[in-house]
């Protein structure tokens, strides 16, 4: 019984490790866009911009730049996805690994409600966002989201040893 247990933190360190590092490189590609664009490397930065703009509407206007050149996603995907490292970085220090351990749905909808709200009062022309605004509401989001998405992914070491 002890062997099983060690090998099911095995296995389900094993495969935080692989979420970990899908999420770093997927950050990373969003800040590689423009350095590859920077230091003239057209190709792979045009793949890497061209892969984003399916999933982000990539307006100068709403991004970040790095060395003048702009970021692959706007600011409110970065702050998602940023986020996302954020809370997968901290996932296992609250968690512990515990199996099926998901917190309360209040928590996934009260993280909701800024980005939420600051894309309501842009739509609605009550106030204009920001990129600060953008960035802090992508970030609650994309923090929280990992907590409901990494049991999920961490559940097939359960299923992997039976």
């Amino acid at each position: 019984m002890k062997s099983n247990t060690k090998t099911i933190f095995k296995s389900t360190t094993f495969l935080y490790l692989v979420f970990f590092s899908a999420v770093s490189l997927w950050c990373s590609l969003i800040i590689a866009a423009p350095l590859l664009a920077k230091y003239e490397y057209g190709l792979a930065s045009g793949i890497t911009y061209l892969f984003f703009s399916k999933i982000c509407h990539q307006m100068p206007e709403r991004s970040f730049f790095i060395l003048g050149k702009q970021f692959a996603v706007c600011s409110r995907c970065t702050g998602l996805y940023f986020g996302f490292l954020l809370g997968t970085i901290i996932y296992p220090l609250i968690s512990k690994f515990k199996s099926n351990w998901i917190p309360a749905k209040k928590y996934f909808f009260l993280a909701g409600i800024p980005i939420s709200i600051d894309i309501f009062i842009r739509f609605f022309r009550i106030a204009e966002n920001t990129f600060t605004s953008r960035l802090i509401t992508g970030l609650i989001l994309g923090a929280i989201t990992v907590f409901f998405v990494l049991p999920g992914f961490l559940s097939i070491s359960d299923k992997s040893i039976k």
